[in-house]
């Protein structure tokens, strides 16, 4: 009779241990009793009944996927290799366990044949320069349609694209023909202004004769400060006219 004791105070201690279960603060159990669902448990202490309740843990944090490169092509033909990172959560634990079989291979598989699709609808161009509006694109996409999986997508960044080297080398030279355009448009329009402030100078000069003498006489000054020794300056009749027709009508 006492051996019986003993024995069933060690199969109760022996039950006992096996259906403690500890959870962390990060972590739930998904409880299924008679392989049905029952409740979520966690975090901290819980007890199972051994044989009938079971359970599946399911981690909380943040996951930061990677997803591998997939070959894209681009709505103008362009054939590129696009990788991206992608963070998401579980927010609903018994939807992640019940409604996919495995939540983390089934958004790894989304988010690329997402990628790919999202991606193929926009020019090289806007795939270099608009990537923060990409980004939006594809994690607005995932999260509707994880939601029923009761996971949370939070953001997508796309990391690498990797073109060919014929097509950087196609790049390079559209660059370099967008800076000559650039740098001849503003060599225009300095020369149109400049133009058009020569104009306004010589309508004032013609205003003043004098002022024309005195522009040459500063222009001399100017040209005497050189090295040159023989300097030979043109200078137009017509500047002096207004001085030496002065003393002739005098005289007359």
């Amino acid at each position: 009779m006492f051996n019986f004791g003993i024995g069933f105070l060690v199969l109760v201690v022996i039950l006992l241990a096996a259906s403690l279960r500890i959870l962390r603060e990060y972590e739930r159990a998904v409880v299924f009793q008679l392989d049905r669902f029952w409740k979520i448990k966690g975090p901290g202490l819980f007890f199972l009944i051994p044989g009938i309740q079971q359970m599946v843990r399911v981690d909380l944090r943040t996951v930061v996927m990677d997803v591998p490169s997939q070959d894209v092509i681009t709505r103008d033909n362009v054939s590129v290799k696009v990788n991206a990172v992608i963070y998401f959560r579980v927010l609903d634990a018994q939807k992640a366990i019940i409604q996919v079989a495995n939540f983390l291979e089934a958004t790894s598989q989304l988010a690329q044949t997402t990628l790919r699709a999202v991606l193929g609808k926009h020019e090289l161009d806007e795939l270099l320069s608009e990537r923060e509006r990409l980004n939006l694109d594809v994690q607005r996409i995932l999260d509707a349609q994880t939601d029923a999986w009761g996971i949370k997508v939070t953001n997508v960044e796309i990391k690498h694209v990797d073109l060919n080297e014929s097509m950087v080398r196609a790049i390079a030279r559209q660059a370099e023909a967008e800076r000559e355009r650039r740098a001849k448009v503003i060599h225009a329009e300095g020369e149109l202004q400049a133009s058009v402030k020569l104009l306004e100078a010589a309508q004032m000069l013609a205003q003043a004769p004098q002022a024309m003498q005195l522009r040459y006489l500063q222009t001399l000054t100017q040209v005497a400060g050189d090295k040159s020794s023989t300097i030979v300056f043109p200078v137009p009749m017509d500047l002096f006219q207004s001085t030496l027709g002065k003393p002739r009508e005098g005289g007359s």
